[in-house]
Order: structure tokens, then C-alpha cells, then sequence
């Protein structure tokens, strides 16, 4: 079980969905938050990241 401040991060390239509900009372909460990355950009960053490090040397 995840604590408060805990991330979970994972590469899914398909939809995360559940199976089955879950069930709603006042003792269970769920909250989840998203946050996607392009896999271009992330990519793109990290070449041109490349290109300065190596530039110092």
C-alpha cells in the first residue's frame, strides 16, 4: 500500500483500467493522479543534453 507522498511511476503503453470496482465507503479513498510524457520529447531532451556534456569535454 502506498503512503501519502509515495510515487508510482510506470511506462504503460496501453490504458490502465480495472477489472472490477472498487468499494466506496468512508474508511477507503482513492486518488490517483496522471501525468504523461512524450517519448519524442523526453528523447529529443536528452540528445541535445548529449551533444552540451560532450561539448565540455
Amino acid at each position: 500500500m502506498l503512503k501519502p507522498g509515495d510515487i508510482l511511476t510506470f511506462d504503460n503503453w496501453r490504458v490502465l483500467h480495472g477489472r472490477q470496482s472498487y468499494p466506496s465507503s468512508s474508511e477507503v479513498t482513492r486518488h490517483l493522479e496522471g501525468a504523461y510524457a512524450d517519448w519524442d520529447v523526453v528523447m529529443s531532451r536528452l540528445r541535445l543534453l548529449r551533444k552540451r556534456v560532450l561539448k565540455r569535454d
